[in-house]
């Protein structure tokens, strides 16, 4: 027995647009299940990841397994995908930042952050670093949070911003693959 199917151009279209919603309402709802201190199999995964320009500045290397094992590094996963990561306290300051006291304040707790290269600019931003702000506040009880940015990243300084995330300082470093302007921002937890 043969079957035949016969489709129009609006049911070809309907079926495209009906895949696409559903492909945009699954990358837009990130839900992370799990957030685990950092494993050698999870770093090593990680410093594998390739941003493209201009975020292949946040692109690691080697030499960064070292601190992502040794340090206070967290791998988050929704379900069994390793989807991104958080690092807390000093881990996460830029070390320039200390030369011009953009990290005075010792009540706040730095937050550093990596999405998964796939996951990055498609709105999912926002329900990642919430989820590593509430994983924060139940691990360390800080007064507030402060985070560290490069300048060019628009769409990081988007959604801090969104979040309650406000610029209080800024600074220059020379010291890595380019010159970087840096923005620290600040989150008050009574914010």
């Amino acid at each position: 027995m043969t079957l035949k199917f016969e489709f129009t151009v609006h049911d070809f279209i309907a079926v495209k647009t009906f895949f696409y919603a559903s492909y945009i309402m699954v990358v837009s709802m990130i839900d992370v299940h799990r957030i685990e201190k950092m494993n050698k199999a999870d770093a090593e995964e990680i410093i594998k990841w390739k941003y493209e320009s201009p975020y292949d500045f946040y692109n690691m290397t080697e030499d960064s397994l070292t601190e992502m094992l040794e340090e206070d590094y967290y791998a988050c996963f929704d379900g069994r995908n390793l989807i991104g990561f958080f690092c807390y306290g000093k881990s996460a300051q830029v070390p320039i930042g200390h030369n011009t006291g953009s990290y005075k304040n010792s009540n706040l707790l730095d937050i550093g952050l990596g999405l998964h290269p796939s996951l990055t600019g498609k709105g999912t931003g926002a329900a990642f670093v919430r989820s590593g702000i509430d994983f924060a506040r139940s691990k360390y009880h800080p007064e507030g949070f402060r985070l560290s940015v490069a300048a060019f990243n628009e769409r990081a300084l988007s959604t801090y911003k969104k979040l309650g995330f406000e610029v209080l300082a800024d600074f220059y470093t020379t010291s890595s693959k380019q010159p970087t302007h840096f923005y620290v921002m600040e989150l008050m937890e009574d914010a």
